[in-house]
Formats: structure tokens, sequence, C-alpha cells
């Protein structure tokens, strides 16, 4: 299996079309651009930027699963577009990259390729599409199942986890809304939490989660604010939450995999909210914050 270089890669994931912030080029002062790419069963199409703060290129891939997957993908059905994407990004120099197979799954109901039922079609999908990618001449793909911090899976997330054979790295998305941490307080107060199936919740059990399959932990995702449909606390522009953020990154270093900052909109008008800090225009204290620290 591929593992991705001990110290922590760092970027800022963007929309299309995007703006970076300034002062984004890697500690040795070289700026790096790394593409990333949506692959579907039409193609690999460009997606957005990750800024590497670090200089380590990291292509992050992002399969997207038909929506009869949990019915026909165990059995093989789309092993051929599985085999295509993975052919495309090998020969677009993509064959070192960390793949997000149908992420945030544990959303029921949410995306597409969601889980149904106890986990174990879901399961099955994931470590047959692993294994024809595993299978493609010239592939050195990092696989990292990637779950929804919280989710609606009633079962624990044992049940959708599909093997540490079959996973490099256990990543989480975390966003500072729906309960913005405004104290440190709030911060400590949800490190630790599980959800009452026991599955983990807090970033902090999701480290420990991640440390126990002896993987390191990504999150592929994270940022404050963002859309203010989302919940009757949607977040704010919150430079508390970048200072808490990085001194938690720092402290574990060494069991982060990578980061990326989620530099979009989720959907609709920045003006209705976003997790932009580039530009700064919308959350001008938070990107303050970023390009002090990161």
């Amino acid at each position: 299996m591929q593992q991705l270089e001990h110290e922590p890669v760092r970027g800022l994931l963007g929309q299309p079309g995007g703006q970076r912030p300034a002062g984004t080029a890697s500690r040795d002062g070289h700026p790096v651009r790394v593409d990333v790419h949506r692959a579907t069963e039409y193609g690999v199409q460009h997606g957005a930027d990750v800024v590497d703060r670090r200089g380590i290129g990291l292509l992050r891939g992002q399969p997207v699963v038909h929506r009869n997957h949990r019915t026909f993908g165990a059995a093989g059905q789309f092993d051929s577009y599985i085999r295509q994407i993975g052919v495309k990004l090998i020969s677009g120099g993509g064959g070192n990259a960390a793949l997000r197979l149908g992420w945030e799954a544990n959303r029921m109901g949410g995306f597409p390729w969601a889980v149904q039922g106890d986990g174990s079609s879901w399961k099955a999908c994931y470590r047959r599409w692993t294994s024809v990618l595993r299978s493609l001449p010239g592939q050195n793909f990092v696989m990292v199942w990637n779950m929804g911090q919280k989710g609606t899976f009633p079962l624990h997330i044992d049940n959708m986890y599909p093997g540490s054979d079959v996973v490099d790295v256990v990543g989480t998305q975390f966003y500072d809304r729906c309960g913005s941490d405004r104290s440190l307080y709030d911060w400590n107060d949800k490190l630790d939490r599980k959800q009452p199936n026991g599955s983990p919740w807090g970033i902090a059990t999701w480290l420990a989660y991640a440390k126990g399959k002896g993987k390191r932990l990504a999150i592929p995702e994270w940022g404050i604010a963002g859309p203010r449909y989302i919940c009757n606390d949607p977040g704010f522009d919150n430079p508390l939450f970048m200072q808490l953020f990085h001194g938690f990154l720092q402290t574990n270093a060494s069991s982060i995999a990578f980061e990326s900052y989620f530099n979009g909109n989720a959907g609709g008008s920045p003006s209705g909210g976003t997790h932009k800090i580039a530009p700064a225009t919308w959350n001008p204290r938070a990107a303050a914050a970023y390009r002090s620290l990161w």
C-alpha cells in the first residue's frame, strides 16, 4: 500500500477559477500548483487547485459512483468505469493520486453513493473497486476512506470500514459550523465527542479511530463559516478556529497525512455565506489568520 510523506501535506482546495491567497508558496519558497480532478464515468475532468505548502505533489482524485452501486457494484458491473478512471488518472500523471472513493457515504440520503442498510454492500463495492484500481500498471494510489465527521448512519462506523488492507488513510471533514467554536471551552467540549452509537464525532476521536486502525488521519475538507441555509448557527469569520485547529495539527503532525482548506461556497453565491478565505473579502479575519499560521 502507498503511503504519503511522513510530514503532513497542507494545501488550499478551491473551486474552478478560484483565486489563491497571497503567500501560498511552499516552505522553501517554491510555489506549487497541484491539479485536482473529478473522476466520473464520463472521464476525468479538471476540478480545482490545491496549493501545497510543502512542495509535495498531491493529486486528489474523487471518483463519483453510480446511484445503483450498492446493488451492482460488488458484482462487478461497474468495473470498467472504475478501470477507465484509474487509467485516465495514470495517463495524466496522477498515478500517485490520493483517492476518496465514495466520500461522506455515512450521510444517508446525502450523496447518491451514500450507504444503505447495514453497510455490507458499500464495503464490498469499496473493496472491489480498490482491487480494480490496484491492478492497473503504473498505479501507486493512496486510498483514503473518507467519512463525514458525524453522518447519519445509525450503526457504528466500523460497519462501513472496508478493511485496513484496502485503506491507506482514514479521512473526515471538519467544519466550524452548526455550533461554532467561540471559545476555548467550546473547542475542548467537542474534541472527544462520540456519537450515541460509539462512532467518532470530535476531531480528536477521529484521530484516535485512525490510530486504532494503524492509519494516519486526513482532513480533505475543512473550513470556517459557510452557507447560511445549513443550520441555525452556520458559522462565521472565525480566526479562533484557525488558531486552535492549527495547534491541533501541529501537536499531532506525525499522525496527520494531509489537510486541505475548502475555499468554496458549497453551493450558491458567497453572499449567502461562504467558506472562502481567498479572496479575503468574505472572511477577512480568518483569512489573515490562515496566512499568518500556514
